[in-house]
């Protein structure tokens, strides 16, 4: 299948954001087009293969992630007629390896995502049980076909209609959206897949994504949790400061 790596960036500062993330998939995936989608017009670093200019904002900055929604229907509009499918990410991201096995799963699947770190962070207008909880949308694999085109637009249709409802986040109406869509086929990624590593994770084969924001003074950055969370093998705990718990002898505390 013909994927590529897709950013929805708004503004200046997260079109350079995302430069690191584009440069850590193009070393381990040369093959792999990764493509810019925002509305910025002017300063874009040019690592990029594409860039596709989006429309202006059509919200306030308070309700950014209801633009972000926007802005990844014209995306998928966009490329869905020359990609069979597309791998979201926050220009936050990481990737740490190649890709190859991940991308797979859009030969079974519509969608692959993980759960919500905090699991339900707004509201729902759905009779939505707890155990369905919400997703992350910073690492997001979909077919390019016609299910998830349906579901793209009732997840704006939602957010569009229910602002008091979900505020500034797009995890409460993708949640009402995949669970109104029955047609959807849909697997969840392991934490090796999209490690929010800043939230601790456990592991146990090489982390290929993680996504994290700098902690505390910029001497924590992806670059340097992707290399010691990838430093040894095995079931492993890992939080800023290396890995805390493995099941081996000793103390098994993260060593430099």
């Amino acid at each position: 299948m013909k994927t590529a790596v897709v950013y929805i960036a708004g503004g200046e500062s997260y079109c350079w954001d995302a430069e690191e993330s584009c440069n850590s998939v193009k070393l381990h995936n040369p093959n792999l087009p990764c493509i810019l989608a925002t509305d910025e017009k002017y300063s874009i670093p040019p690592v990029y293969d594409e860039i596709i200019h989006m429309p202006n904002r059509r919200y306030p900055q308070s309700m950014w992630y209801l633009d972000s929604v926007r802005y990844c229907n014209h995306a998928f509009e966009e490329l869905s007629g020359r990609y069979d499918s597309l791998l979201f990410l926050d220009t936050d991201t990481y990737c740490d390896a190649p890709l190859d096995d991940m991308l797979r799963l859009v030969e079974r699947f519509d969608i692959a995502v993980s759960h919500g770190v905090s699991r339900h962070t707004t509201g729902k207008v759905s009779d939505i049980p707890d155990a369905f909880p919400e997703f992350e949308i910073g690492v997001m694999l979909v077919q390019a076909n016609e299910h998830v085109h349906n579901l793209f637009r009732d997840w704006l249709d939602l957010y569009e209609a229910h602002p008091d409802v979900y505020g500034n986040n797009d995890q409460g109406p993708l949640r009402d959206a995949l669970w109104l869509n029955k047609y959807i086929n849909m697997y969840i990624l392991a934490e090796e897949y999209h490690a929010r590593w800043g939230f601790g994770v456990c592991v146990v084969s090489q982390v290929r994504i993680l996504h994290g924001r700098t902690c505390g003074d910029d001497q924590y950055p992806n670059s340097r949790a992707a290399k010691e969370i990838n430093s040894v093998g095995g079931r492993r705990l890992f939080r800023p400061g290396g890995v805390w718990w493995r099941p081996v002898k000793g103390e098994g505390k993260f060593k430099e």
